[in-house]
C-alpha cells in the first residue's frame, strides 16, 4: 500500500532506502572534503622521497651549546617589593615623565591584597597599579587625548625608540642588570576606522618590549618590561615585571 503525494504513489519502505542512500552519499561527500582539506594543509613531499620529521637548520643558524656554559643559580633578592611610600614616589616620577603630567590624585589610593591602585577621575582609561609583594608596576597615562581620528605626530623611529625606552628605565630607577635586558620586540599601536566605505589606519604609539636572559639563556616566564611612547617619545605606558635576582655560582 502506498501513500499518494501529488498524484505519485510512494512506497514508505523504498522511500526510506532512498533517504538512507542520500544521507550516505552526503556523509561520504563531507568526509571526502575533510580529507582533502587535511591533506592540502600538509606540506607537499617531493615525489620519490619518503616523509621525514628531520629538522633542517639554516646554514647561518647558531645553536647554543648550553653544556659548555657555566650557569649560575639565581634567587630573588631580599628587596623585591615596594612600600606604600615607594609606590607614591614611583607614581610621581611616572606622571612627571608621561603625557598625563600630574593627573593622578594620590588621595585616591585603593588597596586589594598585595596591590595598590590610583585613579584619574578625568580619564577612566588610565591604569596605575603596584604590587607591593613583588614590585610589579602597571602604568598607563590614558587614551583620552589620543582618541581622535588623527595620527600621533612626531613618533620616534628606528634606534631612537629603544634608546628612549632605556632612558626611561634608568630615570625610573628600575633595579635591573643591563646585561640581563634584551630587546625582544619593537612595534606600535594603531587605530583603525571605517567610515562611509573608507578605511584608515592611524599610528598612535610606538612600543618596546624587553625580555630577560640569564647567562645568555632566555628566561621564559613573566620577566618583562614594556615601554610605550607617544609624541616626541613622551612616556604613555610602562609595565615592569622584573624581580631583582642575586646570583650564586653553581
Amino acid at each position: 500500500m502506498g501513500i499518494s503525494l501529488s498524484g505519485t504513489n510512494i512506497n514508505p519502505f523504498n522511500h526510506q532506502i532512498m533517504k538512507t542512500k542520500i544521507n550516505n552519499i552526503y556523509l561520504a561527500s563531507v568526509l571526502g572534503m575533510v580529507l582533502f582539506v587535511i591533506s592540502s594543509c600538509n606540506p607537499a613531499q617531493p615525489k620519490g622521497e619518503p616523509k621525514s620529521n628531520k629538522i633542517e637548520y639554516s646554514k647561518d643558524a647558531v645553536v647554543p651549546r648550553y653544556t659548555d656554559i657555566k650557569l649560575g643559580i639565581y634567587t630573588p633578592s631580599g628587596n623585591k617589593g615596594l612600600t606604600a611610600d615607594q609606590c607614591k614616589e614611583v607614581l610621581k616620577k611616572l606622571s612627571a615623565l608621561s603625557s598625563s603630567k600630574e593627573v593622578f590624585e594620590l588621595n585616591t589610593e585603593m588597596k586589594s591584597d598585595d596591590k595598590i591602585f590610583y585613579l584619574n577621575k578625568k580619564d577612566p582609561s588610565t591604569i596605575i597599579s603596584f604590587n607591593t609583594r613583588n614590585g610589579d608596576i602597571n602604568f598607563n597615562a590614558g587614551m583620552a587625548k589620543y582618541s581622535k581620528n588623527i595620527a600621533t605626530p612626531d613618533l620616534l623611529k628606528g634606534d631612537k625608540i629603544t634608546e628612549k625606552a632605556r632612558d626611561y628605565i634608568k630615570r625610573l630607577e628600575i633595579p635591573i642588570v643591563e646585561e640581563e635586558m634584551q630587546v625582544s620586540h619593537v612595534g606600535g599601536v594603531n587605530m583603525g576606522t571605517a567610515l562611509d566605505g573608507k578605511s584608515e589606519v592611524f599610528e598612535k604609539f610606538t612600543t618596546v618590549r624587553f625580555d630577560r636572559q640569564l647567562d645568555k639563556v632566555p628566561v621564559l616566564g613573566r620577566s618583562r618590561i614594556v615601554v610605550q611612547l607617544a609624541e616626541a617619545g613622551i612616556l604613555n605606558s610602562f609595565v615592569s615585571q622584573w624581580i631583582p635576582l642575586q646570583k650564586s655560582e653553581s
